[in-house]
């Protein structure tokens, strides 16, 4: 005879379950049966489902809560890369709104007066010469003027800056060499030649200047790209002047 899967207690109560034993095995040896267990189920009759054994016993209906835990790799790695691009996004945000602050305040500084020292060569070695350089509000026009009153005020429009030489971005061929070999240690970094167009004259001049460390003539660099290139742009000039 058939095996009865129903519990002890369904079998107890024949009246409820019918006295009907379940039907066989199938081929998959599994079989489906009703049990009044089930009545408590407000959600109705539940299936029992039996194959192999005990341990493998499910109930069909119920449904399988996923584990939070594991975790979902394609969604993870989408979200990376949106991290990924948004981050890209915030520092160059961040770049952006820190160059701009760096800019505003060089041309602050240059419209009152940045303190930079010129390097000339004299007939005793190289002459150190305290000045201001200095550019007008309507950042047209730049000059250096030396505490010294006996020192000339050199000074051109800034359209005719033709070049801006550092040691550290174009070498030392761009530099006398007579004033390059009586630098004292650690003034080479700081050491900025400015090429200009005299209003006088078609010759092309040029200044040695100090500045006050290498992060300084760092800004310094850009901050006169940038207002030349401004000044060009309200001529219509694309390029720097030849």
């Amino acid at each position: 005879p058939a095996r009865d899967h129903r519990p002890a207690r369904c079998r107890a109560i024949s009246g409820r379950c019918g006295g009907v034993s379940p039907p066989p095995l199938g081929a998959m040896g599994a079989s489906s049966a009703k049990c009044c267990c089930a009545e408590g189920n407000r959600g109705g009759d539940a299936d029992v489902i039996r194959g192999g054994g005990p341990e493998q016993a499910k109930v069909v209906g119920v449904p399988v809560m996923q584990d939070r835990d594991a975790p979902d790799q394609q969604p993870h790695a989408r979200k990376t890369e949106e991290d990924e691009e948004e981050d890209d996004d915030m520092h160059t945000s961040e770049s952006r709104k820190q160059l701009k602050e760096e800019l505003t305040a060089f041309i602050r500084e240059v419209t009152r007066g940045r303190r930079v020292t010129i390097v000339k060569e004299g007939a005793e070695g190289l002459e150190y010469v305290p000045a201001t350089f200095i550019m007008d509000r309507g950042l047209r026009n730049v000059q250096f003027e030396a505490s010294d009153e006996s020192e000339a005020t050199v000074g051109c429009p800034v359209l005719d800056i033709q070049d801006l030489y550092s040691v550290g971005l174009d070498g030392e061929a761009g530099f006398p060499a007579g004033t390059l070999g009586r630098l004292r240690p650690g003034e080479a970094s700081r050491l900025l030649r400015m090429y200009y167009k005299p209003p006088d004259g078609e010759t092309s001049r040029s200044i040695c200047f100090l500045e006050a460390d290498e992060t300084s003539l760092s800004t310094f660099m850009q901050g006169l790209k940038v207002v030349c290139v401004h000044a060009m742009r309200e001529v219509g000039q694309t390029g720097p002047k030849e």
